[in-house]
């Protein structure tokens, strides 16, 4: 089951639509001639070349999700001269497998990078992701490489969801899933040819705007007396699910992987704030 809802009114469209691209480009046929497009991320499946003394070969691997909290920045694949900017749309789409089994033992071993590999247990109970869209509303957390949950949501409660004060979510959607199967959640957001402009950042690479710094945030609801426990007990890796099941060590085992999809998003160059003659100097 997948539930949507527009949080904000901004001009979006959500696509819930289950294996059907032609109906998830309605959201990318709406772009405008000229726009620049960046794949933010890449959910499918990754081709690595491994060389070693003897021989060079081919590593295709999964993305695999070890933790409750998904976080990725938007607008950070941005080339150009120009710092004001014209802020399009984002669009996602998610593809993930859960595994279902009665013996919870029987787990399914998984390529990832590094010709390494990690086994993804069958559910234990019905597991429920949020995603959004949020704006951040501070620069401090912004700027962060890596936000911690405590700097998103309060009390990091991931079941009852209330966020910081300088965030604001734009668009949510819920997947429940209570068995093994293949799922997708689709999503784009209009943003309205909304005006932004890049600042100087001296401290590392993201890329911030003055007002419209978005990103996509996920938390996946899944065996939450485990993660409560690790809570409690001050482990500072409370946020992983961790890979072999342990119910004394309050380990639930990766649930799910993503076999599929991309973060996208699409901007301009606005040059209605700049003069001809610098106009001139920013294509060069």
């Amino acid at each position: 089951m997948i539930v949507s809802k527009i949080l904000t009114k901004v001009d979006s469209c959500v696509v819930g639509f289950c294996n059907d691209d032609r109906k998830l480009n309605i959201c990318r046929n709406k772009r405008e001639y000229g726009l620049s497009i960046n794949t933010e991320y890449q959910f499918s499946p990754q081709n690595e070349i491994i060389e070693n003394s003897e021989d060079t070969k081919q590593n295709i691997y999964f993305q695999v999700s070890k933790q409750r909290l998904i976080y990725i920045y938007l607008f950070q694949k941005i080339n150009t001269k120009q710092t004001n900017l014209e802020l399009h749309d984002i669009a996602i789409q998610l593809k993930l497998t859960t595994y279902h089994n009665q013996d919870k033992e029987r787990r399914i071993q998984l390529p990832i990078e590094k010709s390494e590999s990690r086994y993804i247990t069958p559910l234990i109970e019905s597991l429920i992701l949020k995603i959004f869209i949020i704006e951040i509303c501070d620069r401090d957390v912004a700027i962060q490489t890596d936000p911690s949950i405590g700097d998103i949501i309060l009390d990091r409660d991931i079941q009852n969801i209330q966020f910081r004060e300088y965030i604001t979510p734009h668009l949510e959607t819920e997947l429940k899933v209570e068995c093994g199967q293949d799922h997708e959640i689709n999503l784009c957001l209009n943003l309205n040819k909304l005006k932004a402009c890049l600042l100087e950042n001296d401290q590392n690479d993201v890329k911030i705007f003055n007002q419209e710094n978005f990103a996509l945030v996920g938390f996946v609801d899944y065996c939450n007396m485990f993660y409560k426990f690790k809570q409690e007990n001050r482990d500072k890796d409370f946020l992983f699910f961790g890979e072999n099941f342990s119910s004394i060590k309050a380990r639930s085992g990766i649930p799910f992987f993503l076999h599929g999809g991309y973060v996208e998003t699409s901007w301009k160059p606005n040059f209605e704030t700049a003069s001809s003659i610098e106009n001139l100097f920013l294509l060069v």
